[in-house]
């Protein structure tokens, strides 16, 4: 399993942005681009404000454009690996359908690509268990 399999992201300035630390010195957590490990190597960082969510540019980003659709792809399968255990396949990908939209459950991809995900999830939860 990928090391940083488990990372959630979070939307940063409508940038898809993933936590990689806390500064309690600065009283503000460290945030990097969800693109910077892949072919667009963005090397974006942000401090963000513990207390008022205020963001500070560290580095800016380069290679890709802020992209709504993609941030919300993203979104959506975090939506579904944290909801997996919460109801029956359908009941969960219907969810993610409802609280995205459909251009967004189509750019996930078809039916299949999601129940194996859920399926996944559920079964990483199940072996955690034992």
């Amino acid at each position: 399993m990928p090391k940083n399999r488990k990372r959630n992201g979070e939307l940063v300035d409508g940038w898809f942005m993933r936590k990689k630390k806390n500064i309690p010195s600065l009283n503000e957590s460290i945030f990097y681009c969800i693109e910077r490990s892949t072919k667009y190597q963005c090397p974006a960082a942000y401090g963000v404000s513990n207390t008022t969510r205020a963001v500070r540019l560290i580095r800016p980003h380069i290679n890709h454009e802020k992209d709504k659709l993609a941030n919300n792809v993203n979104l959506g399968r975090q939506h579904l690996k944290e909801n997996a255990n919460s109801g029956t396949v359908r009941e969960v990908i219907d969810d993610m359908r409802f609280t995205f939209g459909t251009d967004t459950s189509m750019m996930m991809g078809d039916y299949n690509a999601k129940r194996r995900l859920v399926h996944y999830e559920k079964s990483q939860s199940n072996s955690e268990k034992n």
